[in-house]
């Protein structure tokens, strides 16, 4: 534990303001914030990362982008933000130590063509979404970590984990990973 709220305790200030470097407006808006625990959800003790191990919200977006940018038509928006809070439930409780690893997923690293920056654009919009229903206290998956893409509407467990949001059908691009070209569903478990 640290002796003091802010491990660079009161000279934590100077230390950035010595640095020549230009920094988000939003990030000096949280350092003018009165509440020092702003930029931790109002938790010191919960969000650290000590190790960098958290995913960001562009990793959050590529896997997000990796597993679903073969798919169009249905609600690919709400689908999307689903899988968001899915990820990000499984990393904090990876975080806790209530499990001892996030549930697999598609790489966080996404090359993205030209001809895909709109799906991407999608998937960073659905992480921004994500975290604003998070501070209002919404999540749709109802704490869900787990996820798959089935090529049918069943909404039985997934590895003993119980259905708890599922989206669709989509349309399916990839013909190479098993899923039919219709009738694609997204779904998120306990």
């Amino acid at each position: 534990m640290w002796p003091n709220r802010d491990p660079l305790g009161d000279v934590a200030s100077l230390v950035y303001d010595s640095m020549d470097v230009e920094f988000p407006d939003s990030i000096v808006e949280t350092w003018q914030d009165p509440n020092s625990y702003l930029f931790v959800n109002n938790n010191p003790l919960y969000w650290i990362d000590f190790l960098g191990l958290a995913l960001s919200d562009s990793q959050i977006a590529n896997i997000i982008f990796n597993e679903t940018r073969s798919l169009s038509g249905g609600d690919l928006d709400r689908c999307r933000c689903n899988l968001a809070h899915a990820i990000k439930n499984g990393d904090k409780q990876e975080d806790e130590g209530k499990i001892k690893k996030r549930p697999k997923t598609a790489p966080a690293t996404a090359k993205v063509p030209d001809g895909e920056k709109g799906a991407y654009q999608s998937c960073v919009d659905a992480v921004k979404k994500c975290n604003d229903e998070k501070k209002k206290g919404t999540d749709p998956t109802k704490g869900g970590i787990h996820f798959n893409l089935r090529g049918n509407s069943g909404r039985g467990p997934f590895q003993g984990h119980p259905l708890t949001s599922q989206c669709g059908p989509f349309n399916n691009s990839y013909k190479k990973g098993g899923l039919p070209p219709t009738g694609v569903y997204v779904n998120t478990y306990e």
